[in-house]
């Protein structure tokens, strides 16, 4: 089997930038949800449909990851990925309803979903000594992209003359993030690379699914709707999309702290203790000392990066293998995620919110 061939530091960028393209339409459209709801007439469960369905199509579509990469190769099935997310995300600064709205939002998350499913096969193949500082520098792309979007969202929609114009830049920095990985990423001598189908233990497997599945549905949902809330309790649309880039810059900082020093961490279940205890509190912090917001907003962004950390993972020595069994497991995990978002605007109209 031909080896994916890395050269030097050009694949840890390529890796950074294809993570910070991924995210942005996701995270960065929460802050201007009030904006898009008044634009296009829309209530809350239906605007919750554009975070839930990416979210739904990294589960259901990650699969597909598989046979595109065995049929064009990593590299290209990545750039395919980046290319549909830019295409589709740009078309969306352009439409009037809301069925067009929804279908190319479920562009938006086929093209995050193939993306995340194949990196780590280039991890594997072209870092196979050492991936955790590959892994790393893709999950601080991820969070940077997350950070940079939310912050930036409200005040480009200001000067630029609404939600389309911030839409418009996300969808041109994935185009920049496609021009940089075709001239930057690891290349490949074969066109088919095989699939590894190991199987892990499924006690492994299952717990990291749960995980995953427990955590994504509260943070999502959090991410999705905590501007919004903000908004509804007197904040200005700003003041809520910075509220949620501290937030991810709590998160951020944890998972370059890997990539600085990546001997530093180690697999386990603390982490993920830690992990349930910060995200519970604060969530807490959030529903019972509001004034707190900033505080707790870091501390769900410290919970975030304990997630993330490539090394929060449990301690066996097989966990680096691809684990077809676990990599299905994760993907389902995702559908525990997509209810958050629709069901927080549900729990919101029967609680008079």
């Amino acid at each position: 089997m031909g080896r994916l061939v890395d050269r030097t530091g050009s694949g840890l960028i390529a890796l950074f930038l294809c993570g910070a393209a991924l995210r942005p339409q996701l995270v960065g459209i929460s802050p201007l949800f009030p904006e898009l709801e008044h634009s296009l007439g829309l209530s809350h469960v239906v605007t919750a449909l554009v975070t839930a369905v990416p979210l739904a199509c990294m589960g259901v579509f990650a699969l597909a990851g598989v046979p595109i990469t065995r049929l064009v190769g990593p590299r290209a099935a990545v750039s395919l990925s980046l290319l549909l997310l830019g295409v589709t995300g740009a078309l969306r600064v352009v439409i009037t309803g809301v069925p067009a709205l929804i279908l190319l939002t479920v562009g938006v998350g086929i093209g995050m979903a193939v993306a995340g499913a194949v990196v780590p096969h280039i991890v594997k193949e072209s870092f196979g000594k050492r991936p955790l500082r590959a892994t790393a520098s893709y999950a601080a792309g991820i969070q940077v992209g997350s950070t940079i979007s939310a912050a930036v969202a409200i005040p480009i929609a200001l000067a630029f003359g609404g939600w389309r114009a911030s839409l418009a830049i996300f969808a041109a920095f994935t185009f920049i993030a496609l021009a940089a990985w075709l001239a930057l990423a690891p290349g490949s001598r074969a066109r088919r690379p095989a699939v590894d189908r190991a199987a892990g233990p499924l006690a492994g497997t299952g717990m990291l699914a749960l995980t995953f599945a427990l955590f994504a549905a509260g943070y999502y949902g959090l991410i999705t709707w905590l501007p919004e809330i903000y908004v509804r309790h007197g904040w200005s649309a700003l003041e809520a999309g910075w509220l949620l880039g501290v937030l991810n810059i709590a998160a951020m900082a944890g998972g370059l702290a890997v990539v600085v020093f990546p001997g530093r961490t180690r697999p386990g279940f603390r982490p993920m203790l830690l992990m349930s205890a910060l995200f519970a509190l604060s969530i807490t912090g959030l529903l019972l000392v509001p004034a707190g917001s900033v505080v707790w907003a870091i501390v769900a962004g410290g919970a975030k990066w304990c997630a993330a950390a490539p090394g929060a993972g449990p301690s066996t020595r097989d966990e680096l293998r691809p684990d077809r069994r676990g990599q299905d497991q994760r993907d389902q995990c995702w559908d525990s995620a997509t209810r958050s978002p629709r069901s927080c605007p549900l729990s919101w109209e029967a609680c008079g919110i």
